[in-house]
C-alpha cells in the first residue's frame, strides 16, 4: 500500500470512529429524554412552528380586437405548509406545547387524532382544531421518540 492509501484508510477509519461516537451519545440522550417522560417531567427542545396556509394564485389574460380589451382573471387557491415561528417545544405527561416569539400552540394528548413525520415536520392532528399544525427541530434530536412515549402513556 502506498502513503496516499494509507491516509485515506486512516481518514476513513477516524469518520466510522466518530459516527460511532455520534450514534452513542444521541442513544444516550434518547435514553435521558425517555427517563424524564417516564418520571412525569418535561423535556424542552429548540423547534419551529409550522401551519397549512392558503395561497391564491392568481393569472390574468387579455386581449385586443378592435382597439377594445377583453380579459378576465382565474385563481387558484392551495394549502401549502409554511413555518410560522421559531421557539420552544415541550413535551411533558399530559400536553405538548409549542410556544414561540409570536405564536403558540398546545396539543392535550387526549385529543390527538393522529401524527405523521416527514423526514421534516412532525404534524400533529387534533379533534378541537380545523388545521393541521406540526413542528420541526434537528433531525439528532430525540423528539419523535419523546413525543411517541408521551403520547402512548398518557392514552394507555
Amino acid at each position: 500500500m502506498g502513503r496516499w492509501a494509507d491516509r485515506r484508510a486512516a481518514k476513513q477509519a477516524r469518520e466510522l470512529g466518530l459516527q460511532l461516537v455520534a450514534q452513542q451519545q444521541r442513544e444516550a440522550v434518547v435514553a435521558q429524554c425517555i427517563m424524564l417522560v417516564v418520571q412525569g417531567q418535561e423535556v424542552r427542545f429548540p423547534a419551529a412552528l409550522w401551519e397549512t396556509r392558503a395561497v391564491r394564485r392568481t393569472m390574468y389574460a387579455s386581449q385586443r380586437y378592435a382597439n377594445t380589451r377583453f380579459g378576465g382573471a382565474q385563481s387558484e387557491s392551495t394549502e401549502t405548509l409554511r413555518c410560522l415561528d421559531d421557539g420552544t417545544f415541550t413535551v411533558g405527561p399530559e400536553r405538548a406545547v409549542f410556544v414561540g416569539a409570536k405564536m403558540q400552540r398546545m396539543w392535550e394528548y387526549r385529543n390527538v387524532l393522529g401524527t405523521q413525520w416527514d423526514g421534516q415536520v412532525l404534524s400533529i392532528a387534533v379533534t378541537n382544531r380545523q388545521k393541521v399544525a406540526g413542528v420541526s427541530f434537528h433531525p439528532d434530536s430525540p423528539v419523535i421518540e419523546t413525543f411517541q412515549l408521551a403520547l402512548a402513556q398518557a392514552q394507555d
